[in-house]
């Protein structure tokens, strides 16, 4: 069953661009998506397709990647590229201080529990869990999310 994403609510803050498809009924799960090319949308039609559990999709797009994903700075990985400036830390706590609570104001009900998710951001989502965000689950997926082709399981635990 497809839901309408009619239901979506969109804000800015500090230039990130932040999308809620809501889950049809109160007090269900969040999770968090940084995407890379907004994909939010067909993510959350695509999971719908798949019959998962009612919850709520909390898209964060528009980042910096060589800044919002590394915890530390980084000389250039390849030749002509720029260096990685460990900017993690200042997005961690927009997304803590900010994001989150902005996004808790619009969904329905509480979260039940929170989890974090992003394209092959093992390092970070690590990181983020245990230096900063207490989630319930943290979920790498490649860039074939939308067909499932691989979803892991990072870390779980219900708080």
């Amino acid at each position: 069953m497809e839901r309408d994403v009619e239901l979506m609510i969109s804000f800015t803050i500090e230039n990130k661009t932040v999308n809620v498809f809501q889950s049809e009924n109160n007090n269900k799960p969040v999770i968090y998506l940084n995407t890379f090319d907004n994909e939010g949308e067909q993510i959350f039609q695509n999971l719908q397709k798949l019959n998962c559990p009612d919850f709520t999709l909390i898209e964060i797009s528009n980042l910096q990647w060589n800044s919002d994903m590394v915890p530390w700075d980084t000389p250039p990985i390849f030749e002509n590229t720029a260096p990685l400036n460990g900017g993690a830390d200042d997005y961690i706590k927009i997304l803590i201080e900010r994001i989150i609570p902005e996004a808790e104001k619009v969904i329905k009900g509480k979260p039940v529990w929170n989890g974090i998710a992003g394209t092959l951001l093992l390092d970070y989502l690590q990181y983020m869990l245990f230096i900063r965000l207490m989630c319930s689950l943290v979920l790498q997926v490649c860039q074939a999310l939308c067909g499932f082709r691989e979803l892991r399981i990072i870390y779980s635990l219900m708080i």
